[in-house]
């Protein structure tokens, strides 16, 4: 690929062979869809105190998505049948409105003009001493 390049370059040349030798196999996985353009996960957590069916959330730098997953990750690699199935995640600002571009809306509230068209956030999350799950929003 190309660095600067959006889209799909480079192109995914298909999925990672199951159960190669040597690697661990991933929980989940995401890539550049010709509607998702995913570039890395900036944070992820394991919060069972703040779910209820989510087993893992994790965030998205460039969109400011938060995705997650309801399936349990299981070393037994015997049963392993790819990476699990994710989901975006709607999230609601205080007052109960959508935020359609994830947490780089709330980046959008707070600057206000100053974000003059740029708030991309870079979301990380982490967990609270109580094992609660947590976002420190970054602005780049």
């Amino acid at each position: 690929g190309v660095m600067g390049v959006l889209g799909t370059d480079p192109p995914c040349e298909g999925d990672a062979p199951i159960k190669e030798p040597g690697y661990e196999q991933p929980w989940i996985q995401f890539g550049r869809t010709a509607t998702d353009y995913f570039y890395a996960i900036s944070g992820f957590a394991v919060a069972y105190p703040s779910f209820d069916k989510l087993e893992l959330i994790w965030s998205e730098f460039n969109t400011g998505l938060i995705m997650g997953t309801t399936k349990h990750f299981t070393i037994k690699s015997r049963k392993y049948n790819g990476p699990a199935k994710g989901f975006k995640i709607r999230l609601y600002d205080e007052q109960g409105n959508y935020l359609e571009h994830g947490t780089n809306d709330l980046v959008k509230e707070a600057l206000g003009d100053e974000a003059a068209g740029y708030f991309r956030g870079d979301p990380r999350l982490f967990h609270y001493p109580d094992g609660t799950a947590g976002a420190f929003i970054e602005r780049t």
